[in-house]
C-alpha cells in the first residue's frame, strides 16, 4: 500500500511524494499503465489544490479496486469543499483549472467533503491497472 503525509506547500516534499508514487505504481501496476506524465500531473494538481485552498497538511494514499484499478486518495484538513458549488473556469481564466485537469486525466473522479470545516477527500482513479492473480499466472 502507498500512504504518505506531506506539507502540500513544500515543493521538495511534493516532488519526493510524486516520485514515490510513480515508483510504487511501477512496482505494483504491472498491467496497462498511463502515458508518461499523466499520473504525475493528477498528483501534482491535487496536492497543489490542497496548498492553495486547504492549508499545508495532505495525506495521499493509493488503494486498489477489485478490478485492479489504483485509486489515488488525497485528504486535507481545510475548510471543506462543496463540489455542487464548483464552476468550471472561464476560457481565459488564469486559475481554477486544477480539478478540471485532474478530473479530465483520471478515469473516474470524485470529491467527498468531510465534516464541514474539517477537510475534503478527493479520489481519482488512475489510468493504470494491476494484473489479477489469474492474469499473472
Amino acid at each position: 500500500m502507498f500512504e504518505l503525509e506531506l506539507d502540500a506547500c513544500d515543493a521538495k516534499a511534493g516532488r519526493r511524494a510524486r516520485t514515490a508514487l510513480v515508483a510504487y505504481l511501477a512496482r505494483e501496476a504491472t498491467g496497462k499503465t498511463a502515458p508518461d506524465g499523466v499520473v504525475e500531473t493528477i498528483f501534482t494538481e491535487l496536492v497543489a489544490n490542497v496548498c492553495k485552498h486547504a492549508g499545508h497538511w495532505a495525506k495521499t494514499s493509493v488503494t486498489w479496486r477489485s478490478d485492479g484499478k489504483p485509486v489515488l486518495v488525497v485528504q486535507d484538513k481545510g475548510p471543506g469543499f462543496d463540489i455542487s458549488l464548483w464552476q468550471q473556469p472561464g476560457e481565459f481564466s488564469e486559475g481554477g483549472r486544477g480539478l478540471l485537469i485532474a478530473s479530465a486525466l483520471a478515469e473516474d473522479f470524485s470529491v467527498h467533503p468531510e465534516i464541514l470545516g474539517k477537510g475534503c477527500c478527493i479520489e481519482a482513479v488512475l489510468p493504470a491497472s494491476r494484473l489479477s492473480p489469474d492474469e499473472a499466472a
